[in-house]
């Protein structure tokens, strides 16, 4: 696994936005010296191919057959000062296989490709790339040679993962109030009305958000409504059923906005507030807003097959994890994977190589536990991205730096590959936005949303987004900091055997004491991205 070296300060933090336009990098209020991928200086973590053809590396990834020629190992970077020196070690088991030392000549985007190429090619074995800088380890990773036809979909036929098994428990319907506005619903669903709200009801305690004969459209008019009946009643679990539409989502302030406005302007999006449904479940005051109890959504006011199937028993496949991750996010990921690994076998692949026709041949369908990180956007809901990085020679002397080029996106999910039944979760940006929009596509349907369409395929729960996520620097102990923060502390409750909604209701509340955390240690930017993270993630389909 790739286990990035990162200050234990929550100061320290340097967050990397992952989104589908230009980033905006928040600014350091004290950056450290060291590790320099934490401070001023922008490493991209290293990357491991068997080949590089027309500036594209080739199998990009971390396990490679002993056919390989060669592994190649790359080091690119945005910024890292003049002369900065470069170094690298390469271990297989406790052997060096290889050492050098490179110097930065180009500040700006640039990088190289050390080369391993032993007689015969690599051996079979486990190897450990240590990374420094100016003689400081920046970062570790690993990468396997296996025989070949020994790797699923490496040369071989994939085979089933083993891990968890049997039904995943839902929560007691004594304890669920479920809310809808039948007022909108039965236009809508027509004939098949009665059917889904019959379904509601046997699964906890139904409520029309109208009964009384008064109208609510505005989300304070069903906030209210909400609040009072979670009072009236003894329940811990709340689940909306509906769109916007038929219950609106709380319009919460975004604490980032200032940063965002440009960005959100030119897709007609949002950039002052985030959809949420924490404010329904906020029941005692607190300066952050922090959700008092768990709250699901079943985003449909119109699918009957959508609410028919996630207000049913599913049971997700036995086995155990998949993770495809935009590539140049690993070093971000990788102790999200690694808490998911220390439990169950995880598949871990990246985009690229892996694109869209490669994701629907993988695991992504048949495993029980899902995580995704790629680039994402509010409009096009219908695809999620991973970055392209193309490298040149800036001279004949391929052991020189190379230039390195950042900006063509490659779909790597699509609708046809939304057919997971097991728990999915999802860090892309609006990964989980379902409103209407002003650009096309205008109404979200489970033809053009990846959210609705994993509903409507069976997913047994789904964790996203709706709004533009963050990266950060975390480790597998902390901070806890953006949606990776929040990501690991999700798994590690589901893989302690908890309901996936309690694993998401306790990582929140974990998101949110990190706040006080990050104003305590001076760290105001780290603050607001929990702030932020702790309203727009949210679950999606029956607690």
């Amino acid at each position: 696994m790739n286990a990035h070296r990162a200050s234990g300060r929550v100061a320290a933090l340097m967050l990397v936005v992952a989104l589908a336009f230009p980033p905006s990098l928040l600014a350091q209020t004290d950056p450290p010296e060291e590790p320099p991928s934490i401070g001023q200086a922008l490493l991209y973590h290293l990357q491991f191919a068997t080949d590089i053809r027309g500036g594209f590396p080739l199998d990009n990834g971390t396990r490679f057959l002993d056919v390989a020629p060669r592994v190649l190992i790359l080091v690119g970077w945005d910024y890292a000062p003049l002369y900065t020196e470069i170094g690298l070690r390469l271990y297989q088991d406790d052997r060096l296989v290889l050492e050098d030392t490179r110097f930065v000549f180009t500040p700006g985007r640039s990088g190289y490709i050390f080369n391993f190429e032993p007689e015969g090619g690599p051996p079979v074995g486990l190897y450990t790339a240590e990374l420094y800088y100016n003689g400081v380890v920046e970062e570790v990773a690993t990468f396997e040679v296996a025989i070949a036809g020994s790797i699923p979909g490496l040369g071989g036929p994939s085979g089933p993962l083993t891990g968890d098994t049997g039904p995943i428990p839902y929560v007691d319907p004594a304890e669920l109030l479920v809310v809808t506005r039948e007022s909108v619903l039965r236009p809508n669903l027509g004939p098949d009305t009665d059917a889904v709200l019959a379904k509601a009801g046997a699964i906890g305690d139904l409520v029309d958000l109208e009964a009384d004969g008064e109208t609510r459209d505005e989300p304070e008019e069903t906030i209210a409504e909400v609040q009072r009946l979670l009072a009236d009643g003894a329940y811990r679990y709340l689940l909306i059923i509906g769109n916007d539409d038929a219950v609106p989502f709380a319009h919460v302030p975004n604490p980032m906005a200032a940063g965002e406005a440009a960005s959100m302007e030119g897709w007609q999006l949002p950039a002052e507030w985030l959809p949420s449904d924490d404010p329904y479940v906020d029941l005692v005051a607190d300066p952050w807003g922090v959700p008092d109890l768990p709250v699901a959504r079943i985003p449909s006011s119109e699918d009957a097959q959508l609410l028919m199937t996630q207000l049913g028993d599913i049971t997700p496949p036995d086995g155990g994890g998949y993770a495809l991750i935009n590539q140049v996010r690993r070093g971000q990921v990788a102790p999200v994977v690694e808490t998911m690994d220390d439990e169950i076998p995880v598949e871990t692949w990246y985009g690229p190589p892996v694109d869209e026709t490669g994701f629907i041949d993988g695991q992504g369908q048949e495993a029980r536990y899902v995580q995704i990180l790629l680039h994402g956007i509010g409009v096009t809901t219908d695809t999620w991205s991973a970055d392209v990085v193309a490298w040149a020679p800036r001279t004949n002397d391929l052991s020189g730096e190379w230039e390195v080029a950042v900006g063509a996106q490659l779909p790597v999910v699509t609708i046809a590959g939304a057919a997971s039944t097991g728990v999915v979760s999802s860090g892309a940006c609006f990964g989980a936005w379902t409103l209407d929009t002003i650009l096309e596509p205008v109404h979200k349907t489970a033809d053009n949303s990846l959210a609705l369409a994993y509903l409507k395929a069976g997913t047994r729960s789904f964790i996203g987004s709706t709004h533009t996520t963050y990266s950060a620097v975390n480790t597998t102990s902390g901070p806890y900091v953006g949606v990776h923060g929040f990501e690991i502390l999700f798994w590690r409750g589901v893989l302690a055997g908890a309901r996936p909604i309690d694993a998401f209701h306790s990582a929140k509340l974990r998101i949110a004491a990190v706040i006080d955390e990050a104003i305590a240690a001076g760290a105001p930017e780290a603050a607001a991205l929990n702030l932020k993270t702790l309203h727009h993630v949210i679950y999606l389909g029956r607690p």
